[in-house]
């Protein structure tokens, strides 16, 4: 990840991705709902990297690693399919889709 400056940030971001997604488990996260158009977070739309607002079809690193850890990410735009996606955990006992996404009840 480049800055408007030229600057190669693209450590920092993976670092930071990384603590998100061991924070994320570490509190028992069943779904996560981030903003989409970022480079971190979108989950359908990123930032071109043009610096002029452009967007792109894409994965940002954050929502990227949550989905390969089993998170299911939700842009912020659709509120409603992450609202779904609650309502069937809260159904199904916290054990929807193939790695159950809740915490078991202590």
């Amino acid at each position: 990840m480049i800055e408007s400056t030229g600057d190669d940030v693209t450590d920092q971001f993976m670092d930071g991705a990384r603590l998100a997604l061991a924070a994320a488990k570490g509190a028992g996260c069943a779904i996560a709902v981030m903003t989409d158009g970022s480079p971190l977070c979108g989950s359908t739309t990123i930032d071109a990297g043009r610096f002029d607002g452009t967007r792109t079809q894409g994965t940002g690193v954050v929502a990227q690693l949550f989905m390969d850890a089993g998170i299911p990410v939700f842009p912020h735009t659709d509120l409603g399919a992450a609202d779904q996606a609650v309502g069937r955990l809260e159904r199904d006992g916290g054990n929807s889709g193939s790695k159950g996404w809740l915490p078991k009840p202590r």
